[in-house]
């Protein structure tokens, strides 16, 4: 075999091999999971989510003042556009669109109440 060809059969094998790996790798991450920032009462807020199928859980942080906690709750698809209602500790719970993989909104209850818009991005 010329030295041309072994080196045209090694970078096919290598880019067959780079896609299959890319393949594999691309479920590993859920659509809606990550970190998100925006706001929501007029306060900064980080939600850190995880997700397996339309199961998420995480935890969320709000600032001025300083307040963090666990959430979890279900999505009404895997992939946006999808609702969700992901709830935390007491009487507290975000009841969320995902516009896009990039983009969520709703409200931020205490009880019954809203007493916040949720915008935020990732």
């Amino acid at each position: 075999m010329s030295k041309l060809m072994m080196v045209m059969v090694g970078m096919l094998a290598l880019s067959l091999s780079a896609g299959c790996e890319k393949s594999s790798d691309s479920g590993s991450l859920g659509a809606l999971d990550g970190t998100w920032r925006g706001t929501t009462a007029g306060r900064p807020l980080t939600m850190n989510l995880n997700q397996n199928g339309t199961s998420l859980s995480g935890s969320y942080k709000l600032e001025n003042p300083d307040f963090e906690e666990n959430l979890s709750g279900t999505a009404s698809s895997a992939t946006a556009p999808a609702t969700a209602v992901l709830s935390g500790g007491a009487d507290r719970q975000f009841r969320i669109t995902f516009n896009s993989e990039n983009s969520m909104s709703g409200g931020f209850f205490k009880g019954s109440t809203q007493v916040g818009s949720v915008s935020a991005t990732k």
